[in-house]
């Protein structure tokens, strides 16, 4: 049929995460998206391709949320007249583009972790 009417089957979940390569560890997101999506007392036996193609892209984005650097406004370091390690230790990079390079940096008094771009 068309790609509108496919129902797949829920019983089936664990199956097509591992040939996805997602770790079926993370099916108990999926169950609470879909949960949340649906909202029903009890799963039914199928959903639609559509609505697994939206939960799934939610489940995505938790799962990448779950192990993402999470860098505020805060943790960057902002012009300054001084020289940068006069108040800050260089760590690790973190990036690099066209305008300069991106790595870690630690307050020598606060311990404060930041991130600068040296351009």
């Amino acid at each position: 049929g068309s790609r509108a009417c496919q129902e797949l089957p829920l019983s089936s979940m664990a199956a097509l995460f591992e040939h996805l390569d997602v770790p079926t560890e993370h099916l108990s997101i999926f169950w609470t998206v879909l949960r949340r999506e649906m909202q029903f007392k009890r799963r039914p036996e199928t959903i639609s391709l559509e609505l697994f193609q939206a939960v799934f892209l939610k489940v995505l984005r938790r799962i990448r949320d779950m192990f993402c650097v999470k860098i505020g406004k805060g943790q960057l370091v902002t012009q300054n007249s001084r020289r940068l390690e006069d108040d800050y230790d260089s760590l690790d990079a973190c990036g690099h583009g066209f305008f300069g390079q991106c790595f870690w940096v630690r307050h020598k008094i606060t311990g404060h972790e930041r991130v600068a771009k040296r351009i």
